[in-house]
């Protein structure tokens, strides 16, 4: 007695919800693909790119970043 539907890889609760874990800047692209009553993959989605732009400060660490030459030694 259940119908199958396709879902994003996002759980339909958290699209809803609007989780802070999900990336803001992604936040806008899985609205597109995803309906909003339900939170399942739209069926009527064409996915599309949409534009990206990283923020104009960059990316800094707050991790380890010499991973790459020390994991040898």
């Amino acid at each position: 007695g259940f119908q199958l539907r396709e879902r994003l890889t996002i759980y339909p609760e958290f699209i809803q919800r609007g989780e802070p874990w999900l990336d803001p800047r992604l936040l806008p692209h899985v609205r597109a693909l995803a309906d909003p009553e339900t939170g399942l993959a739209r069926e009527d989605a064409l996915p599309v790119g949409l534009p990206w732009q990283e923020p104009d400060e960059g990316f800094t660490s707050s991790g380890r970043t010499d991973l790459h030459t020390t994991i040898d030694t």
